[in-house]
């Protein structure tokens, strides 16, 4: 059972008015000039896996893990055009499971943002607490100007699987729950120019990386890290047109996307930017297709290609060994081109289902997961999520596979908004 050092016991005081607050949720509403809400969410989840022999990279993983996470929202509004505030205090409790390789191995193990707002109230051998703000920010809005200043999510991307243009605390392509997107550090004004056309300006805090800190991240902004970005979108011969361009963490960037329909029912979407990182140039581009059939079955494919990525195992095995010792850290995709299909469908009004088939062409290594949801109530759920990955697996001190070294993992969640 997990039980956090006397020393952290103080910070553990946090967690007991944020606890309080969500049991006193969705209080009356404010007079009619504004709007007060507050709601929260918990979660209860737990999974086994069968992980292969990651050899001396990776320390022997425990096979189950299990986590959970209350949320504390808070949504408060004036009038119709503001000021308004979001809040979203996360608490969460979880087993220290090593991770598997492709998840930013020898880089920081958090969003980029400050470690001012998070408190680690504890952590043993087998558990981890943490308190933090994972949503702060406040809104005004202008007879065509919408501005936001605080922690915020931010996604500028139009695909769903991979999104090159989601650049700050993007979603893996196998996450299949992104009702909580985390959020960084900056300013955002969207300005309508006209009906079809609009102006993003953002920026966003970068912060130093620091291993030793409870998040990874120093709790003041590093200006050499910080990014400025705009974009346009217009919409023209029944497509959305995006330009984006800026610096992203003191390096130029410029892209663009584009989405609509092609056909009755049959949805394009494509992105792409082009940057430079550690002094080489890159590109990351994905285009895909979306098809909803008259049985309500959704399909969706996306095709993917990033140049920092490692064309044959053996790049990315001298890339892993220079990352370990901290020379430089791995891009967040370790192959150069990937494919992704996946379905949705709802089998029942209660029951809907997800499929996704992820491939690695540089590795020929892969992917395959299930998730179904079912609702037990208005405002309650059941998950359940299965992984299968294939590849070849690590021999000895050598990576042979991006995949190859992902477990074969069942998972069981329970969700509640309340």
């Amino acid at each position: 059972m997990f039980a956090p050092p006397r020393s952290n016991l103080r910070a553990a005081r946090w967690a007991l008015p944020f606890l309080a607050v969500c049991l006193l949720a969705n209080p009356p509403a404010a007079p009619a000039a504004g709007h007060l809400a507050i709601n929260g969410f918990a979660a209860l989840g737990g999974s086994v896996g069968d992980f292969p022999d990651t050899g001396p990279f990776f320390p022997e993983p425990d096979p189950l893990a299990w986590d959970a996470t209350l949320r504390l929202l808070v949504e408060a509004e004036t009038g119709p055009a503001g000021p308004g505030l979001s809040l979203n205090l996360r608490q969460t409790v979880r087993s220290a499971v090593a991770s598997p390789a492709g998840n930013g191995i020898g880089g920081p193990p958090s969003v980029e943002r400050s470690g001012l707002l998070a408190w680690r109230q504890g952590e043993s051998s087998s558990a981890l607490a943490m308190l933090e703000l994972d949503t702060g920010l406040i809104r005004r809005s202008w007879n065509r100007l919408d501005l936001t200043v605080g922690r915020q999510p931010v996604n500028l991307a139009t695909t769903f699987f991979f999104t090159p243009n989601d650049l700050f605390a993007p979603f893996a392509a196998q996450t299949f729950f992104r009702v909580y997107k985390p959020g960084v550090d900056g300013a955002r004004a969207e300005i309508r120019l006209a009906n079809l056309a609009q102006l993003t300006l953002l920026v966003v805090l970068g912060y130093a990386a620091e291993p030793d800190s409870d998040t990874g991240w120093s709790d003041t902004p590093a200006l050499n890290r910080t990014s400025l970005l705009g974009r346009y979108l217009v919409e023209a011969e029944g497509f959305q047109w995006g330009l984006l361009a800026g610096t992203l963490r003191n390096e130029l960037l410029a892209g663009g996307s584009l989405q609509g329909e092609v056909g009755a029912g049959l949805g394009l979407r494509a992105e792409a930017h082009g940057s430079t990182e550690r002094g080489t140039e890159y590109l990351a581009a994905v285009v895909g297709l979306e098809y909803r059939l008259a049985n309500g079955l959704d399909l969706r494919c996306e095709q993917y290609r990033d140049t920092r990525g490692f064309a044959t195992a053996g790049a990315l095995n001298l890339a892993l060994n220079r990352a370990l010792t901290g020379a430089d850290p791995l891009p967040g995709r370790l192959g150069r081109d990937y494919s992704a299909f996946g379905m949705n469908y709802q089998f029942t009004p209660l029951l809907s289902g997800a499929f996704l088939l992820l491939t690695n062409w540089s590795d020929r290594s892969g992917l395959a997961t299930v998730n179904a949801v079912y609702s037990l109530a208005d405002n309650s759920e059941l998950a359940f999520g299965l992984a299968v990955p294939w590849g070849r697996e690590p021999d000895g001190d050598r990576i042979n596979s991006e995949f190859g070294l992902s477990p074969t993992a069942l998972s069981l969640d329970f969700r509640h908004f309340f």
